[in-house]
């Protein structure tokens, strides 16, 4: 029990880090060119400092801790990307839904562009772009329930990242051995 306590207070600050860091990218590229925020590269970004941060966490717990058991690993991965990722996933549900609806218009319109291009671009038939251009169009991607889907859609995809970041960071019990 003491173990899996240090690795909570261990990794809450990096949850927390995540968050603000994530978050203050949005709003810094809310400010510089809303265009940036549907840039593939953007989502690369993202998804690259939020792996980083869990495994900074995972590698900070292991050096505190004496054992550290696949599951301390996982712990130690997973609760500052569910923390961040739930800051993130708040700021932007308060930026576009409550402060700025428009920006939110916006970038869905020109995600829907982006995806149109794709998919003429791969020869996708007309019928079926637009059949899912109207479903997007029909939906509130920064709606609270959407964003909320997203956010447990990521952690799914995040934790199973985790399980391999887990499996690389335990330490071996050498009296069992």
């Amino acid at each position: 029990m003491k173990n899996s306590t240090s690795i909570k207070v261990t990794v809450i600050p990096y949850g927390i880090f995540l968050g603000f860091v994530l978050s203050l990218i949005t709003i810094i590229a809310y400010a510089i060119d809303i265009d940036l925020l549907v840039q593939w590269w953007m989502k690369v970004l993202n998804f690259s400092i939020t792996l980083l941060f869990g495994i900074m966490a995972v590698s900070k717990s292991k050096s505190t801790n004496k054992t550290f058991s696949f599951k301390d690993a996982f712990t130690a991965y997973f609760i500052p990307i569910a923390i961040g990722t739930f800051i993130f996933t708040l700021i932007n549900y308060v930026l576009f839904s409550l402060i700025d609806p428009k920006a939110a218009h916006y970038i869905v319109e020109q995600g829907i562009q982006q995806y149109k291009n794709t998919m003429e671009k791969m020869g996708s038939p007309a019928e079926q772009i637009n059949k899912v251009v109207e479903s997007m169009k029909n939906e509130n991607q920064f709606s609270l329930i959407n964003e909320f889907s997203g956010y447990i859609s990521n952690l799914a995809l995040y934790s199973l990242i985790g399980l391999l970041v887990a499996a690389l960071f335990k330490k071996k019990n050498i009296n069992l051995a």
